[in-house]
């Protein structure tokens, strides 16, 4: 019987190739169609150019660009743990641990590089969507060769230095680190995108299916890789997320069957217990924070599923649902949250819910009543920030 349903997933994964090397998985194309097509929206239009304008001046961010610290080879990406500050009780020794305080060192570090490369390559995509300029086409591949493909600035396709703890495990990575990675997605999308409108050259398209395929190679078969695949919290979810995406640009249907196949039980089985709480991100010091961030993941996860041809969320919606509505009652009433939560913008992490159900919209739910949708109406249209969501 596992053998019958491993095939028909491998089957089912060959169209899921073919869709996911064609068409933005995520990002969301009414949304960003009608921004395109109807005047209603011009100032949307607007201001999104108006931001990938502001890029164009701009030289491409680079993953070299920094002092060779922690490594030989600069073309590293290497990054320092979030959470992990000096000891005051051992000056120059190993950092320590404070969940949920961000060390401002993080800045110096390639994570905030990343984060930019991948909004200029968003931003380059979608203004060349919407206007057809040529030159924001151009700066998309400029910023992507650079990052990715120049053999003296590129990338190598490894995390093995991302979140390090200073002074631990000889510099080396940690596992955890492989959470920096989710800006591929976009990335991905991006490059999806461009490529549905007006063809990437093939040596292009070639050199990023290679890097990617060998990223995806790494996360598989490295020993940090591997161990952030067994993590049991929203980072396991976020591993499979990466990995399911990139092996749909790459074409790998064997990953993308093996994954599928694993999921309910792997990751939403073992993190959302029967009455709907994600244990594991309540036990953080900024639980509501990881409570929903766990959820964009699986939302996440439902919209590429849903991209390639599958009904994910509605074959598995008896856990998604209640997940959301364990956690529905305490929108908007941060009096009533009894876990540990240090943080004080209570209302955006309200919106961050109110966003995720809107996106369970886009999943087609028939018949589904589970959620007044209306009651959590978001304005999509007053930031660019929510365009593709």
């Amino acid at each position: 019987m596992k053998r019958i349903l491993y095939s028909a997933l491998v089957l089912l994964s060959c169209a899921f190739v073919a869709q996911g090397q064609q068409k933005p998985l995520l990002w969301n194309m009414e949304r960003l169609y009608s921004v395109k097509t109807d005047e209603t929206y011009s100032r949307t239009k607007n201001g999104y150019e108006w931001q990938a304008k502001s890029f164009l001046d701009a030289p491409d961010v680079v993953v070299t660009d920094k002092p060779a610290k922690f490594v030989n080879d600069t073309r590293y990406y290497v990054s320092m743990g979030t959470y992990w500050w000096p000891d005051p009780k051992n000056p120059g020794g190993p950092y320590i641990r404070k969940d949920g305080i961000v060390n401002p060192e993080t800045r110096d570090y390639d994570a905030p590089k990343l984060t930019m490369m991948m909004r200029r390559v968003k931003a380059f995509a979608v203004a060349f969507y919407l206007t057809g300029d040529l030159a924001y086409k151009d700066a998309m591949l400029s910023q992507l060769r650079a990052w990715f493909l120049d053999p003296v600035t590129g990338m190598l396709p490894s995390f093995q230095y991302a979140q390090i703890h200073p002074g631990a495990n000889g510099n080396i990575g940690n596992a955890a680190g492989l959470i920096d990675a989710y800006a591929f997605n976009d990335v991905l999308d991006a490059i999806r995108l461009v490529n549905s409108e007006s063809s990437i050259d093939r040596k292009t398209m070639d050199g990023l299916k290679k890097w990617f395929g060998d990223f995806a190679t790494w996360m598989m078969e490295s020993y940090i890789g591997r161990a952030e695949s067994y993590a049991t919290n929203n980072h396991g979810i976020a591993y499979d997320v990466i990995l399911a995406n990139i092996a749909a640009f790459t074409g790998r249907k064997d990953v993308l069957a093996r994954l599928t196949g694993d999921f309910r039980w792997m990751r939403l089985e073992s993190q959302i217990m029967p009455d709907g709480s994600q244990p594991l991100e309540l036990s953080r010091t900024r639980s509501y924070h990881y409570v929903l961030y766990n959820l964009v993941h699986i939302v996440d996860w439902c919209l590429l599923q849903e991209s390639l041809g599958a009904k994910y969320y509605q074959d598995n919606k008896d856990l998604i649902d209640s997940a959301f509505l364990w956690v529905e009652p305490y929108v908007g009433h941060p009096e009533a949250w009894k876990w540990e939560e240090n943080m004080s913008q209570w209302d955006a992490e309200d919106k961050v819910f109110k966003t995720e159900i809107q996106r369970i919209r886009r999943l087609k739910p028939k018949k589904n009543k589970t959620f007044d949708f209306n009651k959590y109406g978001v304005d999509y249209y007053e930031t660019i920030a929510t365009l593709l969501k």
